[in-house]
């Protein structure tokens, strides 16, 4: 299965940051209820696909500590799920937006 708790437009400055981000909490709660509910489950690793918020014009500062927020962040997060995956893989991808000149 997979315990979906991606919300587009958000910022790793503002709605991950562990210890205060709503979403990193919701994360934390979703992953184990989810895992609480089906028996037999486990956590696997996790994909991150975030950043364009924190690149907006208006988060420079956001934008400028984007590196060592992440790695905050992933570290954060392996501790805090280390009882249900010891070395928690995480996958980070990028989506970007591509404007193709067709003929």
């Amino acid at each position: 299965g997979f315990v979906a708790t991606a919300k587009g437009g958000t910022s790793l400055a503002k709605h991950w940051a562990p210890r205060t981000g709503p979403l990193y909490k919701f994360t934390l709660n979703l992953t184990r209820a989810a895992l609480d509910a089906y028996p037999g489950a486990r956590l696997r690793g996790m994909i991150w696909i975030q950043g364009e918020a924190d690149a907006q014009e208006d988060m420079t500062e956001a934008a400028l500590s984007y590196g060592s927020r992440l790695t905050d962040f992933i570290s954060t997060l392996r501790r805090d799920l280390r009882g249900l995956h010891p070395q928690l893989p995480i996958l980070l991808a990028v989506m970007v937006r591509c404007s193709v000149a067709r003929p």
